[in-house]
């Protein structure tokens, strides 16, 4: 858009030069007409400069708006990165929390486990004990009977 501005006014003063030249040249004499062909050489070359110069400051102007977008982008990366670091830092504490309790309680587990284990050994030794207690006095328990209920 600013290239387009640029070239307008180019032709502008394109213009100019040459309504200043055309009115000078009917009042110029003959000594001055040397100095109105020299102005005429260099005419593209002072139009090539002023386009030069122009879009040169397109150019720096457009340089300073995208490095500001760069650090403005820059900044808005570092703070949503340490958003999403202090929230991962959060969860992560959360969950650590959650994994030492449910350890907790997988010893608390493992003891009860062992107890009951220990606890079970220790029926069956009974039981086995009772077994062979049984067997050798068969007899004498059918004969009499430990209890005192009478049997029926």
């Amino acid at each position: 858009m600013e290239i387009k501005e640029s070239e307008t006014e180019v032709k502008e003063i394109e213009e100019f030069l040459k309504t200043a030249e055309t009115q000078k040249g009917k009042k110029q004499k003959k000594g001055r007409g040397e100095f109105a062909g020299k102005i005429k050489q260099f005419l593209p070359a002072v139009v090539v400069i002023l386009l030069a110069i122009i879009l040169f400051a397109a150019l720096m102007s457009q340089g300073a708006k995208v490095s500001s977008l760069e650090s403005e982008v820059t900044a808005l990366k570092s703070k949503i990165n340490a958003n999403e670091v202090t929230e991962l830092k959060s969860h992560v504490a959360a969950l650590e929390t959650k994994v030492d309790k449910l350890a907790r309680e997988k010893d608390q587990m493992r003891e009860e486990i062992t107890g009951l284990n220990q606890k079970l050994e220790a029926i069956k030794a009974q039981r086995a004990k009772a077994a062979e207690t049984k067997k050798p006095g068969a007899d004498k328990k059918k004969a009499a009977p430990k209890s005192g209920r009478p049997s029926r």
